[in-house]
């Protein structure tokens, strides 16, 4: 049952509507209800239930930039059923007031030339595929996403501190205004790729959303029946994101303060 901001689970007094479910942990038992499609309603052997427990399906993860893996390319893969994230660690990557965890089912970071193309991402729980810290060229390609519970496809880079006053010398690691150090997903394309039905367990959250990451190039995309913007550039972080000549329909189904495209405002620390 969900309500607003409140969210309530698990409770077998609301179990009154097909596709619900209550676990008890005593005893052990999964009770749901099915819908009209199901198995057991139509004489077939009942169904098997599978509960995923990876989080993450693939990483391709280098020590430092100096070592950084290159050349990996994914093509015509099925990705699914990656378990979800929302109790983990999230961050708030930058000036904006959208909130990320660094993780995927596909977990990239300190990696240069990376392609994914013409590959299916469905029924994952948390991001799909993410991009983290040092990602120089990558290239998404011509694949679908559906029913994701957290952003379809992310970046999210890390800056240091550099010259701030002790007053702010408390910050986390990884998080300022200096980026000189170059430790941010920066040249990624983003060409004909087929979005929908995501933000499933997070609302806030896009086809292409992107953090501390710049030099973008966001082109003939079809991104359609998302809670939120479909692309979200969450600051203004180095320049040179270029979006242009995509379909954006159906979004912000959950949100009213902002359209399809959102431009988080950066802050001065």
């Amino acid at each position: 049952m969900e309500a607003g901001a409140w969210k309530i689970e698990n409770a077998i007094e609301l179990l009154d509507a097909p596709e619900e479910w209550f676990f008890d942990e005593k005893t052990r038992s999964l009770y749901i209800i099915v819908n009209g499609t199901s198995s057991t309603s139509n004489g077939l052997p009942p169904q098997t239930f599978v509960v995923p427990k990876l989080k993450t399906l693939l990483s391709i993860t280098g020590k430092t930039q100096a070592t950084a893996v290159r050349d990996i390319s994914i093509k015509g893969i099925g990705f699914r059923d990656s378990a979800y994230t929302y109790l983990d660690a999230w961050g708030i990557p930058s000036g904006g007031d959208w909130a990320l965890h660094r993780g995927g089912a596909v977990f990239v970071e300190n990696v240069s030339g990376f392609v994914v193309s013409q590959s299916k991402f469905t029924l994952l729980d948390g991001n799909a595929v993410f991009l983290s810290g040092y990602v120089r060229g990558a290239e998404l390609l011509n694949s679908t996403f559906a029913y994701i519970g957290d952003n379809a496809m992310a970046a999210w880079g890390y800056t240091g501190a550099g010259t701030m006053t002790p007053s702010s010398a408390h910050l986390p690691q990884g998080t300022g205004y200096d980026g000189t150090t170059g430790d941010q997903p920066r040249g990624t394309k983003i060409f004909g790729n087929i979005v929908r039905e995501i933000g499933l367990n997070e609302r806030q959250s896009s086809a292409w959303s992107e953090a501390k990451a710049c030099s973008s190039h966001v082109k003939g995309n079809l991104f359609f029946n998302l809670p939120r913007a479909a692309i979200n550039k969450n600051d203004g972080f180095g320049g040179g994101t270029l979006i242009e000549q995509n379909l954006l329909s159906n979004t912000c189904r959950e949100s009213g303060d902002h359209g399809p495209f959102n431009r988080c405002v950066s802050h001065k620390i």
